[in-house]
């Protein structure tokens, strides 16, 4: 495989990028930095369609989906239903049939199944679209039965034969120290530890909000905000198979607190693409089956129960159905929940990191240094990387300089 490496100190670099964007090629983009990523797709999909070239962009998640222009979720476009075996690879969304070029991105947080899938649409194609994958290997990633998985590492993504690009280009100096601090985050490198812990606060902006590594930290800090709100609260339990229900291993809450004003993130995305999962709002109005949330988008919805099927806790039966509302308050959300979004002020509650990439995944869902704050200094520990991600990502160094070498 070829690799691209877009460094600061050689803009030419950048160049080589955007001329393989010019290609035929099947490509792997990633960057540290997702404003650089999301500046070339913008460029280049404003050019392909001034060509006539019909470009769709896939977001592993809803709110991935909803960054670039007539976004959609790769789940939907494939037709993927969960739990679902066997599938008619051929049966996909028209929007998918017809597309010159598709571009997913944050494929770090995508199945390799789903991956698979959309390998054997595309080989079952006569006309083949050309793939486009984006995304950074550091960030936190699925898990399978407790095992991570790589996409780089699948037959699927050899398959498709990828010729990766490398973004690292920095436009505006002042950025240059925060991304190089980032980048040693990504390796585990104590370098950069110093440097974020400047942004240590013994009081931390209301205003922002909170990244946790523990969801038992969430329920904390949100229920001290509901608390601190003015109004009366109003609950609204669970309703359906309840008796039987397990709700320890739940996203939604057996029983919902919400107050007027309220912050409340969204469990799911929206069939009417109005919000997604990880959407933030604020608690509008509150009637006795319908709590009305304004998201941060603009879009006002009336929110009503979904269904939800969940585990029992006895044995004698699987699951059982329960309906309750998909919101749960957003003063804090787990860095898992976090993932796809960017805020303006993140507040880092980074004790109990326990997976590779999870630290990297917190620091990077603001895009500057002024946006981060510290709960305590980042400790060492807190630093998990995986050597495989680590290894790889040093090979696309030494492969890019080996290829511009030959050039």
């Amino acid at each position: 495989m070829e690799y691209i490496m877009a460094k600061v100190q050689k803009p030419s670099n950048r160049a080589k990028g955007w001329k393989l964007l010019q290609t035929k090629h099947n490509l792997f983009i990633t960057s540290t930095l997702r404003n650089e990523m999301e500046e070339l797709l913008q460029n280049f999909y404003e050019e392909e369609t001034r060509m006539g070239k019909k470009i769709l962009f896939a977001g592993t998640k809803g709110i991935t989906a909803s960054i670039l222009p007539g976004s959609r979720t790769l789940h939907a476009l494939l037709k993927r239903r969960p739990g679902e075996q066997e599938y008619d690879y051929n049966d996909c969304m028209q929007e998918l049939q017809e597309a010159d070029i598709v571009i997913v991105l944050e494929v770090e947080g995508l199945d390799w199944k789903v991956l698979r899938h959309l390998y054997m649409w595309w080989s079952g194609k006569k006309k083949q679209p050309r793939i486009i994958l984006c995304g950074d290997f550091r960030r936190l990633l699925v898990t399978n039965g407790g095992k991570t998985s790589y996409l780089f590492a699948s037959d699927a993504w050899m398959r498709l034969k990828l010729k990766p690009i490398i973004l690292d280009d920095i436009v505006e100096q002042k950025d240059v120290e925060f991304f190089n601090m980032f980048r040693l985050v990504g390796i585990g490198d104590e370098r950069c530890l110093a440097y974020f812990n400047c942004r240590v606060q013994k009081e931390l902006p209301q205003d922002s909000i909170a990244l946790c590594a523990r969801k038992e930290k969430v329920a904390l800090l949100n229920s001290h905000r509901i608390n601190q709100l003015p109004g009366m609260q109003k609950e609204y339990p669970a309703k359906g198979e309840l008796i039987d229900a397990d709700f320890s291993k739940q996203k939604i809450d057996k029983v919902l607190v919400v107050k007027p004003n309220m912050r409340v993130v969204a469990l799911k995305n929206d069939s009417k693409r109005r919000y997604y999962n990880g959407s933030l709002g604020t608690v509008l109005r509150m009637e006795e089956n319908e709590i009305t949330v304004c998201f941060d988008n603009g879009n006002v919805v009336n929110m009503t129960r979904d269904t939800y099927s969940i585990k029992c806790k006895s044995s004698c039966r699987k699951k059982v159905s329960v309906q309750q509302f998909s919101l749960k308050a957003g003063y804090a959300i787990t860095i898992h929940q976090s993932q796809g979004q960017i805020f303006d002020k993140v507040s880092i509650y980074a004790a109990g990191c326990w997976c590779a990439g999870q630290l990297y995944e917190a620091l990077s869902r603001t895009n500057t240094i002024e946006g981060i704050y510290l709960e305590e200094p980042l400790k060492p520990e807190q630093l998990i990387v995986d050597e495989r991600v680590v290894d790889y990502y040093n090979s696309i160094e030494e492969e890019f300089y080996e290829m511009m070498e030959e050039d």
